[in-house]
């Protein structure tokens, strides 16, 4: 169940943007946009140095475990579907990124109240999050090739509702 795993890992990263995004978007209110920012960067930045602090070391691997042989670089690198892979993710990761930086600006634009770009925000980051939990998850069933396919139209199909933003519910609809 690799997929499954790298699911939950991805997930739990992700899981992040749902705590950030109300914090800043509260934080704002109070010390502005600025501040809000780099108070909460400068957290999680001494959080991330405190988890590496007291990270236990891993243990070394046991002579007695079969040593598989490992390709050279170039020789993976040569491959065409290596390549395919790198072209459909050098392609489809800024949707998402445009998706979760527009979402905000859309809403803002819009006229609309600041709750309604911060839930738009957190609902992004929560449907990141889930949606590699599942994507690693159906992966495993029915192949890495078609759940990347639906989830790079999905995230054409967001881009293309934020491309025309008319409402807070095209907004949130594309979150």
């Amino acid at each position: 169940h690799i997929g499954a795993i790298g699911g939950a890992l991805t997930s739990s990263y992700a899981l992040a943007a749902v705590i950030e995004a109300p914090l800043v978007s509260n934080l704002a209110l109070t010390i502005g946009w600025l501040n809000a920012l780099r108070f909460v960067g400068s957290s999680i930045a001494l959080l991330a140095l405190a988890a590496v602090i007291l990270m236990p070391t891993m243990p070394r691997p046991s002579s007695t475990q079969a040593h598989t042989p490992t390709l050279p670089f170039v020789q993976i690198f040569r491959r065409r579907r290596v390549w395919t892979a790198f072209l459909l993710e050098t392609t489809a990761t800024p949707l998402g990124s445009y998706a979760f930086a527009a979402v905000a600006v859309y809403a803002r634009y819009l006229h609309l109240a600041l709750w309604v770009g911060t839930l738009a925000v957190t609902m992004v980051a929560l449907g990141n999050a889930i949606g590699r939990l599942i994507g690693g998850v159906t992966a495993d069933r029915f192949g890495v090739n078609r759940v990347f396919l639906v989830i790079f139209v999905i995230g054409i199909l967001a881009a293309a509702l934020l491309q025309s933003p008319v409402n807070g519910f095209i907004v949130l609809s594309a979150a």
